[in-house]
């Protein structure tokens, strides 16, 4: 199997978590454009942004390790 780029990771963890796109860049504070681009592999999340992003969607199997 494929891995997943991180954008369509992130992408299938916030569906599976029942996010909105709109709703889950709301929560971690950032423009639906700007999460779009980072979905699409566009745009890569700063650390602190992963970072949100992986806390919002931990029930899910997100997890942020180093």
């Amino acid at each position: 199997m494929d891995t997943p780029y991180l954008g369509e990771e992130i992408r299938r963890l916030r569906l599976k978590a029942g996010y909105t796109l709109r709703g889950l860049a709301v929560e971690v504070g950032v423009s639906a454009a700007h999460m779009s681009d980072i979905e699409h592999n566009r745009r890569r999340p700063s650390e602190k942004l992963l970072r949100k992003i992986a806390n919002k969607l931990r029930e899910t199997g997100a997890t942020y390790e180093i």
